[in-house]
């Protein structure tokens, strides 16, 4: 851990106020199974490593010096949409082998992350994630939604499916 996060972890001024705080307060805690968690821990884990596969193919079909300043500039801090558009179009432009493949897997990713964003921009207690939501037509929505371990282990699955698609695609024919 480095110091500054160990600063921000170790705080005993915090420490003591939030002593002070729960000795007259009963926080309301998740009941999430172990597995539950795990397997959410395993869909940020896994989507962090396909961002992270997709910065790199669009690092190597543009033609960046992956150890470059350049290619970190160019793609640090773009988000995760518009690497994979990114990468959709330098694929096209350079018109790599498996052009098909990519495409298909650069669609699922995107699609991948509005389910991520589902999952991880919602309040998980012991029941189903909800979500609250403003809306120009209808107002204010509390949007629910259940996922069974089943469910989540799908999504892990196919994050992992896209990753391997895209990482096999560059390993293949672009010689990574």
């Amino acid at each position: 851990m480095n110091e500054e996060t160990k600063q921000i972890v170790e705080d005993e001024d915090f420490e003591i106020l939030f002593q002070r705080i729960l000795a007259g307060h009963n926080p309301v805690r998740p009941t999430l199974s172990s597995n539950r968690l795990q397997l959410l821990g395993l869909i940020l884990v896994r989507f962090q490593r396909l961002e992270n596969t997709i910065r790199n193919a669009l690092i190597y079909v543009t033609g960046l010096n992956a150890n470059s300043w350049e290619a970190h500039v160019f793609t640090g801090k773009v988000s995760f949409t518009n690497l994979c558009l990114m990468l959709s179009i330098a694929s096209s432009e350079r018109n790599i082998p498996e052009l098909k493949a990519m495409q298909s897997a650069i669609n699922k990713a995107n699609k991948l992350e509005e389910v991520r964003n589902q999952i991880f921009h919602s309040v998980w207690s012991s029941g189903p994630r909800f979500k609250w939501n403003l809306n120009m037509k209808r107002g204010i929505l509390m949007q629910t939604e259940n996922y069974s371990d089943a469910d989540l282990n799908k999504i892990v699955e196919c994050v992992e499916k896209v990753d391997t698609i895209v990482d096999g695609i560059l390993f293949k024919y672009l010689g990574i």
